[in-house]
């Protein structure tokens, strides 16, 4: 879903957007700084509907990296097939909740 017009939410596109343009802004006289200069922004143009975090904590989504970061630490204490076995149960949940929204499948 895109960002509506004018939105200037912190990672809105429109801001996103306006990074990009300033960047480009940016003359170097020095062409690795221009290139570098040129790669950042196309980057953040690239990637703007990725940043939009307004949208991803309507639906309760983890911006940050603190969350995964913190799960790193206890993996390495987790027995693997314990692992598999979590990965497998998160997957059919979500196999599941997808075809409930998508209409395939009624609620339980």
């Amino acid at each position: 879903m895109a960002a509506p017009q004018g939105d200037n939410s912190v990672g809105s596109p429109c801001k996103i957007k306006k990074l990009a343009g300033a960047l480009r802004a940016i003359h170097s006289t020095n062409p690795e700084v221009a290139e570098k200069i040129r790669i950042e922004a196309d980057y953040f143009e690239r990637n703007a509907q990725r940043t939009y975090y307004p949208k991803f904590r309507r639906q309760h989504l983890f911006v940050g990296s603190g969350v995964i970061e913190a799960g790193c630490y206890d993996c390495d204490r987790i027995p693997p097939q314990t692992v598999r076995n979590v990965l497998d149960r998160a997957a059919a949940w979500r196999a599941s909740k997808s075809a409930r929204e998508s209409g395939i499948a009624k609620p339980s």
